[in-house]
Formats: structure tokens, sequence, C-alpha cells
């Protein structure tokens, strides 16, 4: 390789290097932009179902947060916030809590209708049991409740007593995916150096051995021979 090649070379290896230091600090400042936030939040509640126990005769009534207008409880809501933080420099953090107010949500599930079954000979049940659901295809995503496999995902359940509030809390971890660019970036960058100081290497060693005089090349194949 003539000299001016091997410049050229190291010219285009070095416009490439600072080309990927460039995108490094690019995504490096992306990832530190993020901010914690907190934001109030409201739910809508809804009627997703009841189970009978004729002989018990008690009804478990199955309320989430989301749903149609048709199964919504009117006048039952849950209040709260959100809270987004970043947790360690490659994840980020959401928790959301939300407090209910039990007894309006009886009151609506009751306003429902769900005390009695059938026509002229309705049955008429004595008890009520209201269970908040969440249902997630997503592991990562914890509640309070009780979790329980179902087919695709998990079905967390939460019991509500109809005297008093109850807090209801969902927390999720999630990459964040900003820095792991990042670091991709940066083990892009490294790899980059180590093969551009082989090259390197390899140039000057090359150029020396090429730098020879016709002298000392005669000298070594003679001292090979030996």
């Amino acid at each position: 390789m003539t000299k001016n090649r091997r410049n050229g070379a190291i010219r285009v290896l070095s416009a490439v290097f600072v080309l990927l230091i460039c995108l490094f600090a690019t995504f490096s400042f992306v990832g530190c932009d993020e901010k914690q936030s907190v934001s109030a939040i409201a739910y809508n509640l809804y009627l997703a179902g009841c189970n009978y126990d004729e002989d018990a005769l008690e009804v478990t009534a199955y309320v989430t947060v989301s749903g149609n207008e048709e199964q919504r409880l009117d006048g039952a809501r849950a209040f709260g916030s959100r809270r987004f933080a970043q947790d360690g420099l490659f994840y980020n953090k959401t928790d959301i809590a939300v407090n209910i107010d039990c007894a309006e949500v009886y009151r609506a599930v009751r306003e429902k209708g769900v005390m009695s079954t059938g026509g002229e000979d309705a049955t008429q049940y004595q008890r009520l049991q209201v269970v908040l659901r969440y249902d997630t295809i997503y592991k990562s995503i914890v509640t309070n409740g009780e979790r329980h496999p179902a087919a695709g995902g998990y079905v967390d359940i939460l019991p509500l007593d109809e005297e008093g509030n109850r807090e209801f809390r969902i927390s999720q971890r999630s990459q964040n995916s900003a820095n792991w660019y990042s670091l991709l970036v940066a083990a892009g960058i490294a790899l980059f150096a180590a093969l551009t100081i082989a090259y390197l290497a390899y140039v000057n060693k090359k150029e020396k051995s090429e730098a020879k005089s016709p002298k000392e090349v005669a000298y070594a194949e003679e001292g090979r021979r030996e």
C-alpha cells in the first residue's frame, strides 16, 4: 500500500469514527433528557360480569377500569396519580395508585340490578361481593391484587369491602430504549476503535518492512538459511 493510499484510508476511518462519536453523543443526550413526572389520573369503572352462587345466595361482581358505555357504573370512579421515573440507567418505572370509594362502587353495582335474576320467579340474592379485576398480557406489570394465570395473560383480583376506601396500585418496569441504543453505539465505537488500531499497527509494520535496505533483507534471509 502506498503512502497516499494509506493516508486516504486513515482519513476515511477517522471520518467514520467522528460520525460514530456524534451518534453516541446524540443518543446520550436523549437518554439524559428523561425526567421524572407525576400526573393526576381518573378511571371510570365498569361492570364486567357476575358470578351467582344460588346455594349461598351470593353475587360476586367483577369491576374493571375499561369497558363500554353500557357497562359503565354511574358515579363510580377511581382517582389517583401516575408517576414516571428512571429506574437505573437502562430502565424506566411507571407507578399508578388510585383510590376507590367502595361504598359508591357497591351502590352503582346494585343499581345495575345484579341482586336478582330471572322473571316472575326471580332469585333474590342476599350478599354482594365486589371484586376489582385487572387483566394484562404483560408479566412486567405488577399490582397489589392476587394474580391468576389466564388465557394469553394474567388476571389480578382485588376484593373491595363495602365500607371505606381501597387503594389499587399498578407498577411496570420497562426498558429505557434511548440508553440501550447509546450502549450499542458505544460498543460499536469501541469495536471500531480496536479495528482501527489493529489496522494502523499492521500498516506501520508493513511500512517498516518495506523500508528495509537490500543489505538488511539479504542479511535476514541468510540468517533464516542458517
